[in-house]
């Protein structure tokens, strides 16, 4: 594949291999200095894997329970975005909020209880994790990927005054896309809650962060340059203190 911020072809392999020994080829765009998987399987496989095997997979479970999040950095995860959002955000109303890729629901949870009359919505692959995200956080949870998602939205659908896309944009086989449709869905005064791997971090530069699941691997240069060209701009960055030590969050 060419490469997702300025489509060249030209790339050097940096990597071969991964932690689940999968002989992925990891490569680093000679033009801009994206890192991603080239190659990799088609579209279609990649969302038949997140919706059937990707959790039980990457984390070894098949359904989220209350004892996977106390183990997990799920809350922490979300009690910092939260409080991001909330030195930036004034929103006018309670708002209304998407979470793409919500898994087990945290996030949203999160949200509910600093906006308690926010209207909530998720999208979600895994059809379990979906279910428990539901109920977890008094949601709406729409089950499938986020092409699926906006096809089946109307025109008087409303936009969202907030979206967030934690440790979700690595996952996509288009991430200048995904950013372009999450912009749509954004009102004139929308924020984007973006957070990431960021592979260049010293805690984040092992073995871990190199699998099938994580097709970019972003630092903050590569990670800028791509919401750059995707017509966002930052008002608040964290590249340190994140519950995920190797994570950093823009808020656009």
């Amino acid at each position: 594949v060419a490469c997702n911020i300025c489509h060249s072809r030209q790339a050097r392999r940096v990597r071969m291999g991964d932690r689940y020994g999968m002989g992925l080829s990891t490569v680093l765009c000679a033009g801009c200095g994206l890192i991603y998987v080239n190659p990799r399987p088609v579209p279609a496989a990649m969302d038949a894997f997140y919706e059937h095997h990707y959790r039980s997979f990457y984390e070894s479970v098949d359904s989220p329970t209350t004892t996977y999040i106390k183990d997990g950095v799920f809350g922490a995860r979300a009690a910092e975005m939260v409080k991001m959002i909330k030195d930036r955000a004034g929103f006018p109303n309670e708002p209304n909020v998407l979470d793409v890729g919500c898994s087990e629901g945290s996030g949203l949870r999160a949200v509910r209880n600093e906006w308690p009359e926010s209207h909530r919505q998720g999208i979600e692959p895994s059809p379990a994790f979906g279910a428990f995200a539901r109920t977890y956080a008094s949601a709406e949870v729409f089950t499938g990927s986020l092409e699926d998602f906006i096809s089946q939205r109307s025109s008087a659908d409303p936009r969202y005054d907030l979206v967030i896309a934690s440790h979700v944009l690595e996952h996509f086989t288009d991430p200048r896309k995904a950013l372009g449709f999450l912009r749509d869905l954004m009102n004139e005064q929308g924020l984007l809650y973006l957070e990431v791997p960021n592979v260049a971090h010293p805690a984040g530069a092992g073995d871990d962060q190199y699998h099938l699941a994580h097709l970019y691997l972003f630092v903050p240069q590569t990670l800028e340059n791509l919401l750059r060209v995707c017509g966002y701009e930052w008002v608040a960055t964290r590249h340190d203190g994140c519950a995920d030590p190797w994570a950093m969050a823009y808020l656009c």
